[in-house]
C-alpha cells in the first residue's frame, strides 16, 4: 500500500466535540501570568476539525502511518512519547499503526493542561489501547526512563523561537540512544512577523466562517450560539504561533540538538487554504514538513 492509500484513523469528531467542550470547562487551566483558562482552545479545537477548519496530525496520516508502522514492526513493544497534543489525533496515529501491524506499544501522553489528557484516556477506551497520561509542561518533563520514539505534531510553534533549542534538547534528552523523533511543523512563507496572531478583520472573518458552517452542518455541538461566537472570538484574540521559515532552520535545529535527520519531506496539507488569511492554526499554503530523525 503506497503513503497516498494508507488509510486514515477512525476519528469520531461528532461524539468527542461536545465532549472537549464539557471536559474543558471543568479541566483546562489558567495560566499563572493572566488567569485566562485555555478553554478557549481545547474547548473549540474538535469543533473546528469537525468543520473542517483546523488541521492535524489526521492531514499528514500517510506520513505518519508509514514511519509509524515501519518503526512498529521493527520495535512492537516500544515505547512512545506524545509530546503535547491538542486532542487525541496523535493517539489515533498510534493506535491504527498498532493494530494493522500487531504491535502492544507504551505510550505516554504528556500535555500542560489536563483536557486534552481526559480526550486521550477516553480515546484510548474506545480503541483498546493502554496508555499513561502525564500532566507536565515538556520543557520540565522528567519520566523515569527513556523512549523509543517521540511522536509530535506542529508543537514547535507554540513556544518562542527562543525556546526552540531547547524543546529541541528536551526530545533529545527524552530519546535513548537510536531513537526517533517524529515531527512536522508548517512552513510558512520566509518574509513575515515573528509570531502570528489574528487581527480584528481576520477575528471576524474566521469567527463568521465557523458560525456559517456549524449553521450549515445541523450537527449537535453542545455550543448555544452565544456562547460558540464567545469562544471563536476568544479563540482568535488569544492563539498565536510562532513561525517556521525555512527547511534549513529545522535541520540546524535538530542537529545541534543531537538529532541525525534521515528524512524531511514536504506535505501538501489537505485543510481548507485561506487567500490572505496568514494566521496560526489557518493553513496558508499548506505546506508541512515532515522530519524523521535519530538521535546520535
Amino acid at each position: 500500500m503506497s503513503e497516498s492509500t494508507l488509510e486514515v484513523p477512525d476519528e469520531p469528531l461528532s461524539i468527542s466535540a461536545p465532549l472537549a467542550w464539557q471536559y474543558a470547562q471543568q479541566s483546562c487551566r489558567r495560566d499563572a501570568a493572566d488567569g485566562i483558562s485555555c478553554v478557549w482552545n481545547h474547548g473549540l479545537w474538535q469543533l473546528l476539525r469537525l468543520m473542517n477548519l483546523a488541521g492535524t496530525a489526521a492531514n499528514r496520516s500517510g506520513f505518519y502511518q508509514r514511519t509509524i508502522r515501519t518503526f512498529m514492526a521493527e520495535n512492537p513493544q516500544a515505547h512512545i512519547l506524545v509530546s503535547g497534543t491538542a486532542d487525541y489525533a496523535m493517539l489515533a496515529q498510534i493506535a491504527l499503526a498498532a493494530q494493522r501491524t500487531g504491535a502492544s506499544p507504551a505510550v505516554t501522553v504528556v500535555d500542560i493542561c489536563e483536557t486534552p489528557l481526559h480526550l486521550n484516556r477516553w480515546y484510548a477506551g474506545r480503541s483498546n489501547i493502554k496508555i499513561n497520561t502525564v500532566r507536565s509542561d515538556m520543557l520540565e518533563f522528567k519520566p523515569s526512563s527513556l523512549f523509543d520514539m517521540v511522536c509530535t505534531d506542529s508543537f514547535l510553534g507554540r513556544f518562542p523561537h527562543a525556546l526552540w533549542p531547547q524543546l529541541a534538547a528536551r526530545w533529545q534528552a527524552l530519546l535513548r540512544p537510536g531513537g526517533r523523533l517524529l515531527t512536522a511543523s508548517q512552513l510558512r512563507p520566509p518574509e513575515g512577523p515573528e509570531k502570528l496572531v489574528f487581527d480584528e478583520p481576520q477575528i471576524i472573518a474566521f469567527r463568521d466562517k465557523v458560525l456559517d458552517k456549524v449553521r450549515q452542518s445541523g450537527i449537535q455541538t453542545g455550543f448555544t450560539d452565544a456562547a460558540l461566537a464567545q469562544a471563536i472570538t476568544q479563540y482568535c484574540r488569544y492563539q498565536s504561533n510562532y513561525p517556521l521559515r525555512s527547511e534549513n532552520h529545522l535541520r540546524l535545529l535538530l542537529e545541534n540538538a543531537g538529532f541525525i535527520v534521515d528524512e524531511m519531506p514536504t506535505v501538501i496539507s489537505a485543510s481548507i487554504k485561506y487567500r490572505n488569511l496568514d494566521a496560526p492554526t489557518v493553513s496558508s499554503g499548506g505546506k508541512f514538513l515532515c522530519v524523521v530523525a535519530t538521535r546520535r
